[in-house]
């Protein structure tokens, strides 16, 4: 936050995601008008390059949210500005997982996604929660209401930390997937002919 030049107590929203239509900052954005009438110190932070990034950043401009706004472009390291964030905005649409999602709870940080796949089978209330992200007023409202309750914030990050640590680690994931192909009776298909199991 100092790196960023923001206090402590200032609300920090981030998305980390590839500047795509798709990726849904379009939707954070429109939604910051009505966070800001409640919370006008809120700020958003936006890790990621792409094409439609100059097409964002009119958007920014037109809101009238450029002060509250910035576009820091890709990093290669996103783990502080998770650490330093209130809230992870996940609104995409056409994701097949999503890292940003699990890289925002294993530092901590509750997740605002939207309310498609896969973020049902990532999120189970407790560490996010899965939105109508079209809905500007919806999107705000919640927000909103994570911001002003930090308890409850810090007991999804908790929560959230101890999911991932225990459910989507690699060596659990690999078992996970071994398990499933060995009981639709496939396994064959996935042995290399001179590898040994």
């Amino acid at each position: 936050r100092r790196l960023l030049n923001l206090a402590p107590n200032t609300p920090l929203l981030v998305t980390a995601a590839a500047l795509e239509e798709r990726k849904g900052v379009q939707r954070v954005l429109r939604a910051l008008p009505h966070i800001r009438r409640e919370l006008p110190n809120v700020r958003y932070i936006v890790l990621g390059e792409g094409a439609h990034r100059s097409t964002l950043e009119q958007l920014t401009r037109d809101l009238g949210l450029a002060d509250c706004v910035s576009f820091l472009g890709a990093q290669a390291n996103v783990v502080p500005f998770f650490q330093a964030a209130d809230l992870s905005l996940v609104l995409s649409h056409g994701e097949a997982s999503s890292l940003t999602a699990l890289e925002s709870l294993s530092c901590g940080l509750p997740v605002i996604a939207a309310n498609c796949r896969p973020f049902d089978e990532l999120l189970d209330g407790n560490d996010g929660i899965c939105i109508n992200d079209e809905d500007e007023y919806e999107v705000s409202r919640v927000v909103t209401a994570l911001l002003n309750d930090p308890s409850r914030r810090r007991a999804m990050g908790e929560y959230g930390r101890a999911r991932v640590l225990a459910e989507f680690q690699w060596d659990k994931v690999a078992a996970q997937y071994v398990a499933l192909v060995e009981s639709t009776g496939s396994s064959e298909y996935c042995h290399l002919p001179g590898s040994e199991r």
